[in-house]
């Protein structure tokens, strides 16, 4: 029996559209994804989602770099525009967990900033998880394996008998390579198949 099913959340559960984002950058003579290579760059990323800085903070870094590159204003409706991207949530991949693992519970186990907790609740999803783990609140990110070792510990499982979900690759090969039986996320109707498959084995 699968213990625990631990799941991605961007890519995977939320969506985002960053279209408004993507026209400003081009009416601003940026190249498409500007605003997303500063703020994912590793020396911005990695201390907002280790906690190292708040998601505030980060935003603010962010601000200042695009500032260089065109102007205050600009890096700072850039930087909003990003914030107020319009995000879905899949709630299909809530019920698809549910007929896949009927008694397992399920944990959020994501890099995330200190802004996880406010998402949640804007999309009304703290009753959808068992155990929320973020990377920002335990010092450590996702691909480390110090990741896993933390998420396993928080919810007294046992790797073997657990199931971890992401859209990264690199995150799915190292979490394999710890011992969870790991899924690459490529849309729903991969997922289930992969899964159906590798339960029909045990």
């Amino acid at each position: 029996m699968t213990q625990i099913i631990f799941c991605d959340f961007d890519g995977v559960i939320r969506h985002w559209n960053n279209d408004v984002l993507f026209e400003m950058e081009q009416q601003l003579n940026l190249p498409k994804g500007t605003t997303f290579k500063v703020a994912f760059a590793a020396e911005n990323l990695i201390p907002a989602i280790t906690g190292q800085i708040s998601d505030e903070q980060w935003r603010a870094n962010i601000t200042h770099q695009l500032e260089q590159l065109t102007n205050l204003q600009n890096a700072t409706d850039l930087v909003q525009a990003w914030g107020n991207s319009p995000a879905t949530i899949d709630h299909q991949m809530f019920r698809l967990l549910k007929k896949l693992f009927p008694k397992a519970p399920l944990a959020l186990v994501t890099n995330a900033t200190s802004r996880l907790n406010a998402d949640l609740a804007a999309h009304n999803l703290g009753h959808q998880f068992d155990f929320v783990i973020n990377s920002s609140k335990i010092g450590v990110a996702k691909p480390d394996v110090g990741f896993y070792k933390e998420a396993v510990q928080k919810t007294n499982a046992s790797v073997q008998t657990s199931v971890f979900i992401d859209d990264s690759l690199d995150n799915v090969k190292s979490a394999q390579a710890f011992g969870l039986n790991s899924f690459h996320f490529q849309g729903s109707d991969i997922l289930q198949k992969e899964v159906e498959q590798w339960l029909t084995k045990k």
